[in-house]
């Protein structure tokens, strides 16, 4: 049984949930929104089957983005690929916590579009870097390291006159 992903990124699940344990299948666009640093230049790609087991849903399919951030050391803009593999099961909560782990499925609704960015923001580095050698920004000058030396002593290097 397939369902079309509604504008606000819920979808019912109620069919799921009963005896009958039927199967939804997602193929949509999810846009996530900004978190920290992180910027997604376009929707996530989701394929998801979901399947009503024991007194929840288990989500498995895949997430595809394309994240964006700046570099921790130098501040230039960094692409970010993202792949995930989703393997999930959510259960109801006895009330809508929005600090709960299970803060997606309230009674027989299915946010999506926060289920997305909770995956997606949790599987992205704390710290992005455009390469692992970045020599990153000069703290004197704030010339870029990755572009070229610049002319300032190195700290610590100071000469007060004192001999």
């Amino acid at each position: 049984m397939g369902s079309a992903v509604k504008k606000e990124n819920t979808i019912d699940v109620g069919p799921l949930l009963g005896p009958a344990r039927r199967t939804i299948t997602v193929d949509s666009k999810i846009d996530v929104p900004a978190f920290d640093d992180l910027r997604f230049v376009r929707p996530a790609h989701v394929v998801l089957e979901l399947r009503g087991v024991d007194r929840g849903i288990r989500i498995q399919g895949t997430i595809d983005a394309q994240a964006m951030a700046d570099c921790r050391r130098c501040l230039e803009e960094v692409e970010i690929p993202l792949h995930l593999d989703v393997d999930e099961r959510v259960a109801p909560g006895e009330e809508a916590d929005p600090l709960s782990e299970t803060n997606v499925l309230t009674g027989e609704r299915l946010d999506l579009g926060d289920f997305v960015r909770q995956l997606t923001t949790t599987a992205l580095p704390m710290g992005a870097l455009c390469s692992e050698d970045c020599q990153g920004l000069c703290p004197q000058c704030g010339r870029n390291r990755n572009n070229g030396a610049c002319t300032c002593p190195p700290l610590g290097d100071t000469d007060n006159g004192q001999s």
